[in-house]
């Protein structure tokens, strides 16, 4: 058979157990003698058999294709076909074909999948069509691909790098949003160590050239008197934009209704909750 009818016969040829879901636009390539075959169409899968726009792959490979719109009928030529097919009639929605020979001679052919009408396109099933004009039909899974004449011309990394070019981009990981720390005025408060309500902490603003840029802390007692200061060991400066004081011998971050308290080299950290 000469080169160019194996090309023609090729672009015919595809229809292959894929799977019965319909892909979308683009699912599926053709590629004839190692070459991407660009259809106006979509190809799509029907009964486990791809079926491709008739009209569009025969005329563009050399075909002679006709349309009878009383009788529903499509019909393809090839007249350089040496084979012993060289004419095919498919009425659209049966599940009969008519395979002509050289002599005029025809053979009735039960069809996988029937012609049909989509969106105003005749579609046809195209290893039917490649199997009557003896043309070889080869499936790449990996990439889609219906592969149609000479399977040596086809370079499976060529469509690898299409399929991967038309992949979606994934979308950028959104970064959560940092929390915004405390300003010293909303941290100023009395806190109370978790487990140990007799240690308290009180929170004041700290001001300096009239600007309220940090706290101090004291520890106090809960004495009958009232809250009584023992101590002011802290002395610490807050740094609203990070939420942490440093203590000299350890950090405080605060939080939204509480605090933590850690000193250097301590593997545990003492938890406090506002109380007011």
């Amino acid at each position: 058979m000469k080169k160019s009818l194996i090309v023609s016969l090729l672009a015919l040829v595809l229809a292959l157990g894929l799977g019965s879901v319909s892909f979308a636009q683009g699912d599926l390539y053709l590629a004839v003698d190692g070459k991407k075959l660009e259809t106006d169409a979509p190809c799509f899968i029907e009964n486990n058999r791809t079926l491709v726009p008739v009209r569009f792959i025969g005329e563009s490979l050399g075909y002679n294709v006709t349309w009878d719109a009383g009788a529903r009928r499509v019909t393809i030529t090839n007249a350089k076909a040496d084979a012993a097919a060289v004419k095919i009639e498919l009425t659209i929605g049966s599940n009969k074909a008519l395979v002509y020979d050289a002599a005029g001679e025809s053979k009735e052919v039960a069809l996988e999948a029937a012609a049909k009408i989509t969106k105003n396109r005749t579609f046809v099933p195209v290893r039917f069509i490649g199997e009557s004009f003896g043309t070889a039909v080869n499936w790449d899974a990996a990439n889609r691909v219906v592969i149609i004449g000479d399977k040596s011309l086809y370079k499976a990394e060529e469509f690898a790098k299409l399929r991967k070019a038309e992949a979606p981009k994934p979308a950028p990981a959104k970064k959560p949003a940092k929390a915004k720390a405390p300003s010293a005025k909303e941290i100023a408060g009395l806190y109370e160590r978790k487990g140990d309500e007799d240690i308290l902490l009180a929170v004041v603003e700290y001001k300096k050239d009239g600007l309220t840029h940090a706290v101090a802390a004291a520890m106090l007692d809960d004495s009958p008197e009232g809250y009584r200061l023992l101590a002011n060991p802290f002395g610490i400066v807050y740094n609203p934009k990070t939420g942490t004081a440093d203590l000299g011998e350890g950090i405080m971050r605060f939080y939204k209704g509480g605090c933590t308290a850690k000193e250097k080299g301590a593997s545990v950290s003492f938890e406090y909750k506002k109380i007011r």
